[in-house]
């Protein structure tokens, strides 16, 4: 403390009364640029954010209330169509020379099995039956192969209840 006070006894009048303003002055306007003023920028930022979530929040309701409560509405359920039928939609998709199995069991459960087909027609030929068929996938097994885009399947259908 003597220190501060002979650094101080040392200055002349007008250069105490400048270090006193430049305490009095520069040492809260450096606080408040370093410290107070991000904090204030992030709380107003917030109220901002907050603000757009609950104006959003408020259009998804008034989106919702002008939907009119209905049941989910589940399409009718196509009967089995049997390995025959299985059979003619692999003909017209072009896939029934790569089945290299196909077997129908006593409760109607079908396996089939590709060694080798082209993946996307594969795949376009399932999501496009599916609804159709009246079976439900109940187990699949596609495995790469070395040629490029051809997999080796094995799908097995379930009759829905």
């Amino acid at each position: 403390m003597t220190g501060l006070i002979d650094l101080l006894a040392a200055r002349s009048t007008r250069e105490r009364v400048l270090l006193a303003v430049m305490l009095l002055v520069a040492l809260p306007a450096a606080v408040y640029v370093t410290v107070l003023e991000p904090v204030a920028s992030a709380r107003q930022e917030a109220l901002i954010a907050r603000d757009e979530a609950l104006a959003l929040n408020g259009w998804v309701a008034e989106r919702a209330a002008e939907v009119p409560a209905q049941s989910p509405v589940t399409p009718p359920r196509a009967a089995p169509v049997g390995a025959t039928g299985i059979e003619a939609a692999l003909r017209t998709a072009g896939l029934r020379p790569a089945v290299t199995t196909l077997t129908e069991d006593n409760d109607g459960q079908i396996s089939i099995r590709f060694d080798s087909v082209t993946f996307t027609q594969l795949a376009t030929w399932l999501s496009g039956q599916s609804e159709r068929w009246g079976y439900a996938l109940s187990a699949f097994r596609i495995e790469a192969t070395d040629a490029p885009g051809k997999v080796s399947a094995s799908l097995t259908l379930q009759p829905e209840a």
